[in-house]
């Protein structure tokens, strides 16, 4: 009973990690980094400040990992309640930042942790992150029609 358990944990976690990954991909380079675009960003600069963003959010996790302690936590207290008071009136450049490091948690963190030896459970995380993709292009076109 217990060993169907915990694969039923597993098998939802992956699910649920399969899905974050794509809606954070979705988000990222669908409806953020377009709307950087749109905001005067040029795609030279673009790419240049999001790789800056990659970098940034490589250097911070590592520094993090160096020296552990709660202020890192405190650090991301401050910062995160800041970033979504800013909502959509931020300057691209902060948009550009906040697509970098959603690209960086999907593609460092969420990603490695799907891998899968059968191939049924590959093809559900890799449709599930999909859907999570196809759903930000929707929600995103129905914001721009309205």
């Amino acid at each position: 009973m217990h060993w169907n358990s915990s694969l039923a944990v597993r098998r939802a976690r992956s699910c649920a990690l399969s899905l974050a990954a794509g809606l954070l991909l979705g988000a990222a380079l669908m409806v953020v980094l377009p709307r950087a675009l749109g905001g005067g960003f040029g795609a030279r600069s673009l790419c240049a400040a999001l790789l800056g963003g990659l970098l940034l959010c490589f250097v911070l996790e590592k520094c993090a990992l160096l020296w552990p302690g709660p202020h890192w936590r405190a650090v991301a207290a401050a910062t995160l309640p800041a970033a979504a008071a800013l909502g959509w009136w931020a300057p691209p450049a902060v948009l550009v930042l906040a697509a970098a490091a959603a690209l960086y948690v999907a593609l460092s963190r969420l990603l490695p942790l799907l891998r899968t030896a059968a191939a049924a459970g590959a093809v559900v995380q890799l449709s599930l992150l999909f859907a999570g993709a196809a759903l930000m292009l929707l929600l995103s076109g129905c914001g721009a029609c309205a």
